[in-house]
């Protein structure tokens, strides 16, 4: 399975909630859904991703992407 995750936010890292609240309400819908489609679009144009089989694997990827896309940091994602 392929695994990539696109910066919505521009390097915008946070460990407070709050924060990482105002960055998600500012994220212009626009701009998010260009970087989306580009990320599809670039992995869909490499040849050692099989879009198929990625596609009948990923059940749950929009709200794992939904998750990788915060940019708060859980204690948990910080231990790795």
């Amino acid at each position: 399975m392929s695994r990539w995750r696109p910066d919505l936010y521009r390097g915008k890292v946070t460990d407070d909630p709050d924060v990482a609240h105002q960055l998600m309400r500012g994220l212009p819908e626009d701009r998010a859904m260009r970087d989306l489609q580009a990320a599809v679009a670039y992995l869909r144009s490499r040849p050692d991703v099989d879009v198929e089989a990625d596609r009948r694997r990923s059940a749950g990827a929009w709200e794992a992407a939904t998750r990788w896309s915060s940019p708060w940091r859980s204690p948990a994602s910080r231990a790795r």
